[in-house]
Formats: structure tokens, sequence, C-alpha cells
């Protein structure tokens, strides 16, 4: 899909692998977020979680970089509101769906973005894409 091509209703689907203990502890290095929810499977399952927890943000990323994945580089992504619905574990894949909701002025555009990890919702949300010849 591309900014000209773009009509309400289209659907596409993103699929990213496995996401890794070690995607994970790279992305506390980046973000300094070393809550061992994130590192150490014993502390986090002594808390109540299935396993490492990805940061929210790491999947929140995934769902960003997703946009140009799918959209192309004639948009950019101008507003992105979500919401964590469940947590992303260390091993999980994660599938994203952009849905366009609406094509609004100025070359903007809004679409939902819902992301899903083995089946699971872990992501609601939206985003405001627009075209770089505004």
């Amino acid at each position: 899909m591309n900014a000209p091509n773009l009509r309400v209703g289209d659907i596409s689907k993103l699929y990213f692998p496995e996401i890794t203990t070690t995607d994970i502890v790279k992305y506390a290095c980046a973000s300094g977020d070393f809550n061992p929810l994130h590192f150490d499977h014993l502390y986090a399952t002594s808390r109540g979680m299935d396993g490492v927890v990805a940061h929210g943000m790491l999947s929140m990323g995934l769902c960003a970089s997703g946009i140009a994945k799918t959209f192309g580089h004639e948009l950019w992504l101008k507003k992105l509101d979500a919401r964590f619905t469940a947590p992303v574990y260390a091993g999980m894949s994660v599938e994203i769906e952009y849905e366009v909701l609406e094509a609004m002025p100025k070359n903007e555009w809004l679409v939902s973005v819902r992301a899903h990890a083995q089946g699971k919702s872990v992501i609601v949300g939206s985003a405001t894409l627009a075209s770089f010849s505004n």
C-alpha cells in the first residue's frame, strides 16, 4: 500500500517472528529500562508473569516500524495511540493488523492498529499517517 492508493477499508497484516530474550535485553540497553521482569525468568515468574516480558514500548515500536513497511515511505507517522491489553513474552511472535478507517483533510489517514501475539490481543490503538506532500 502507498499513499495514492489508500482506500478506507484497506487491511494489511505484518508478521514479526519470535521476540527473543536477546531482543528484549537489547531493547533494555537502548532504553535504560533494566527491570528484571525483562531479563530474569525466575524473577518474572515469581511476580506472576508467564516468563520474561518484552517492554511495552518494544511492542509499540514494532507497530510503528510496521507502518513504514506497510504503507511505504511516502507517509510519516504523525500520531500513534495505543493501549496494552496483554504482555508479550519472550518466544512469542507478533502479528499486526492495520486497517484504514478514514481519509482526513490535508492528505492524512486514520488507521486502526491491532497487535496479537500467539492469537491473543496485546495492543489496540490507532495511528494518524500524513503525506509528506502536505
